[in-house]
């Protein structure tokens, strides 16, 4: 399959290279079909940033089963943006390795 790697255990294979990778499986995100503004696709527990009403957004990724789609998770569940109305998001980090952004305070 053009691009897919296979996934055994907790390693990753590509498969055009052989190379393999060591993975922690709770770090993988579903991809969420959308792109951000670079054109990079956004998967499930990036850290997104974004202007709504003038005020910029700084938000994980996650998916809601209630709303069938991804969205960013502003402010639990009082406050969520659907990825499709957000547009083009700036990815800054994710939630494994940069959970500091999701800090009051963050830059």
């Amino acid at each position: 399959m053009g691009g897919l790697p296979d996934v055994i255990d907790h390693e990753i294979m590509h498969w055009r290279s052989g190379a393999v990778y060591e993975i922690d499986p709770a770090t993988l995100g579903q991809c969420t079909g959308f792109k951000d503004r670079k054109g990079k696709l956004v998967f499930e527990g990036d850290v997104v940033e974004y202007t709504r009403h003038g005020r910029k957004i700084t938000a994980p990724i996650t998916y809601s089963d209630d709303h069938a789609c991804f969205f960013a998770d502003v402010d639990g569940d009082v406050d969520k943006d659907c990825l499709y109305e957000i547009g083009y998001p700036k990815i800054i980090g994710n939630i494994h390795d940069t959970p500091e952004l999701l800090q009051e305070g963050a830059p």
